[in-house]
């Protein structure tokens, strides 16, 4: 009977997350940050100085406000889990290269204190704190979030003349009707510019090759599992297809 009452002051009842692994949250974030690389890189390329900076801001702005949270709620500082600089780093990539300094540092304290911290901290937000900024700043800010500059040769400064993602393109001329340009908006499309990133877009998003590299890099270190992607893709593509069939404007 003693033995049985020893037994139970045992267990303990502590809210979830419950997860068993050897790898630490800093481990996790790097293999995400070093995935990220190949993208970040190619988004600088094409798109130059104010890419670098955006991505800088919305790193360096993320670590601050995490550090400032801290600091005033006198919590434990865990700037070395990386969690803030890959929170940064993501919503730089979701940003056009050319959106004003101060919309993203706003973006990076909607990330961090509101979307992260206001719900508990990492591992007990329900959404993404950096796609949570995204939308906040979409919603804001829609023209400067939908502006892209034409790619341009690394470090040379960003061409002046805007342009839309090819996708909108496409989608703006279908809403006019006009079956012959939206043939030829379709034909026109340098299939290899959407693989590389040479396109209009966020930093982030231009690339198909960077990202699939990052994802190949993530699948081999089992950071994730191929399942989850892939399943994102084929319900995406899917239902994206029965959207244009029951309706080809959309």
């Amino acid at each position: 009977m003693e033995k049985d009452k020893k037994s139970e002051t045992q267990f303990l009842l502590t809210p979830s997350p419950h997860i068993k692994s050897d790898e630490s949250v800093r481990d996790l974030m790097l293999s995400v940050i070093i995935a990220l690389i190949p993208t970040t890189a190619v988004g600088i390329y094409f798109f130059g100085i104010p890419a670098l900076a955006t991505v800088f801001i919305a790193t360096a702005s993320s670590i601050f406000f995490e550090f400032i949270y801290q600091r005033l709620t006198k919590k434990e500082n865990t700037i070395s889990d990386e969690s803030a600089v890959l929170t940064g780093l993501l919503l730089g990539l979701n940003l056009p290269s050319i959106f004003p300094w101060w919309g993203t540092v706003i973006g990076s304290l909607v990330a961090i204190i509101l979307v992260k911290h206001l719900f508990g901290g990492i591992g007990y937000n329900v959404f993404n704190p950096a796609l949570t900024a995204r939308v906040f700043l979409l919603i804001s800010w829609p023209i400067q979030m939908t502006t892209f500059p034409k790619p341009s040769p690394i470090f040379s400064g960003v061409d002046a003349v805007t342009e839309a993602t090819p996708l909108t393109a496409i989608k703006t001329i279908q809403l006019s009707h006009d079956l012959t340009k939206s043939l030829d908006s379709v034909t026109n499309i340098n299939w290899l510019d959407l693989f590389i990133g040479n396109r209009g877009g966020s930093i982030g998003e231009v690339s198909v090759i960077a990202l699939l590299i990052g994802g190949i890099y993530l699948i081999y270190k089992r950071t994730i599992s191929w399942h989850v992607p892939l399943s994102y893709i084929l319900t995406t593509g899917i239902f994206s297809t029965i959207a244009h069939y029951e309706n080809p404007t959309t």
